[in-house]
């Protein structure tokens, strides 16, 4: 069983991002399903977290060079790719999205640039962030597992600040799911099963107890179900989300 693997544990220097990423994220349980099912769009949003992440470094608060220099790196090569596929145009044009072979090879350029990139600003958020963008390119690709390589380097420089590392493993969940790696998947969800969680508390226990199932591992999965079955606010929950924790509970 390949475990994720465990952060180097430090105080973070990157609250602005902490920050964009919080507003970006109100509707966390949302947006984790927005992001498993729509890849495209992800391509455009993540250009918004970097610039709004980018806002927060120079306008909000300090940050150290290292980690202003990535973010301007990082921020150059995504508005680079979406110029170049046509998901953004210059002023005054209208943007005409490239055909499939200009597309196909435009994302394995971009892939080699984002990863040159984070390979360039190590140990910053903004190395995690074109990690991550680099995994969306190799999976539009249809290279599943090598995207989860990607997400799961991007874990490693997130650099201990949980609202970015939230985003990473949530994608890197549904990869998992993917490739039928169900303990690997049941893992990561729990991972993102805490109060304060981006994905949602109730959401994260269900869709681990799930996958622990799909794994053969009741026994993991059914301290999770009995924490839902107790759980007296389900009415409050998106009706998908409740019919997934009652079909477990029964």
């Amino acid at each position: 069983m390949v475990r994720l693997k465990k952060k180097k544990e430090h105080n973070s220097e990157h609250e602005g991002l902490d920050e964009a990423l919080k507003q970006i994220e109100t509707h966390g349980d949302q947006l984790a399903h927005w992001v498993g099912e729509n890849s495209q769009q992800v391509l455009i949003a993540i250009g918004l977290v970097l610039l709004v992440a980018a806002s927060f470094s120079y306008g909000k608060i300090r940050h150290d060079s290292k980690e202003d220099a990535g973010f301007a790196a990082v921020g150059a090569v995504d508005y680079d790719f979406k110029r170049e596929s046509g998901l953004i145009s210059d002023l005054g044009e209208s943007a005409q999205l490239a055909n499939p072979e200009t597309l196909k090879e435009l994302r394995e350029t971009y892939t080699q640039k984002f990863t040159e990139a984070a390979d360039e600003h190590s140990g910053t958020a903004a190395a995690a962030m074109s990690l991550f963008q680099a995994g969306f390119l190799v999976s539009q690709g249809g290279d599943e597992e090598g995207a989860v390589q990607k997400w799961e380097q991007a874990l490693d420089e997130a650099s201990g600040n949980p609202g970015l590392e939230s985003l990473i493993r949530t994608r890197l969940a549904s990869g998992y799911e993917t490739l039928d790696r169900w303990a690997d998947a049941a893992e990561a969800y729990e991972s993102l099963a805490s109060e304060d969680s981006v994905y949602g508390e109730k959401r994260a226990k269900a869709d681990a107890a799930r996958c622990y199932l799909k794994a053969g591992d009741n026994e993991a999965a059914q301290p999770l179900i009995e924490d839902l079955r107790s759980d007296e606010n389900l009415e409050d929950l998106p009706p998908y989300l409740k019919a997934k924790i009652e079909a477990l509970q029964s």
